[in-house]
């Protein structure tokens, strides 16, 4: 297995798990304690993992990015109320740079066109 695999595969079991020992790691990867040694301090080189006795966790910040919801998801979050932001301000006739909100309420102008023509 290479070294990104491993690496791979140790961050999909702390997203999993949160926290693991080293034994536990070994047991499941198939890999000496040395080389998994050398794996973890990498990723905690690289700040992606916190060595711990005995064993090794996910950062706080990981930890923090691993509940962050996905673009799709924040999409759909509160949609009822951007809508209502986007209809007050639906005088904006068309997007300018200086104001970043107007493309979004010049779509939903525009998709609130189509479904009333």
């Amino acid at each position: 297995m290479m070294i990104s695999e491993r690496h791979d595969k140790i961050l999909a079991l702390l997203n999993k798990r949160g926290r693991i020992s080293i034994q536990e790691l070994q047991q499941l990867m198939l890999v000496s304690v040395s080389t998994l040694r050398r794996d973890l301090d990498q990723l905690a080189e690289s700040g992606e993992v916190q060595r711990i006795h005995g064993g090794v966790e996910l950062t706080k910040q990981q930890q923090t990015l691993q509940h962050e919801a996905l673009l799709s998801q924040k999409n759909e979050m509160n949609l009822s109320a951007k809508q209502v932001i986007a209809l007050s301000l639906i005088h904006i006739s068309e997007p300018t740079r200086r104001t970043p909100i107007s493309y979004a309420v010049f779509c939903l102008k525009k998709k609130k066109q189509m479904y009333t023509t």
